[in-house]
């Protein structure tokens, strides 16, 4: 069960900053499904819990650079 102490809400730049990542790469995961996310109007939010389990997936998927 969800409560406000047991999981912080990020927005898509909270995340970009705490993967270290561009905040188009948080898009790409969730057009991917590689994260999921809540859209609140025109808006997206994440558990950072959600965030996490990106850390559990074996591999994340990586397209060579050409």
């Amino acid at each position: 069960m969800f409560t406000m102490d047991s999981d912080e809400i990020l927005t898509v730049e909270e995340v970009a900053a705490f993967l270290k990542l561009h905040p188009k790469t948080v898009y790409k995961f969730l057009k991917d499904s590689e994260i999921q996310g809540y859209r609140i109007g025109r808006q997206w939010r994440f558990r950072k819990s959600e965030v996490m389990k990106l850390f559990e997936k074996p591999t994340l998927r990586v397209r060579k650079i050409r």
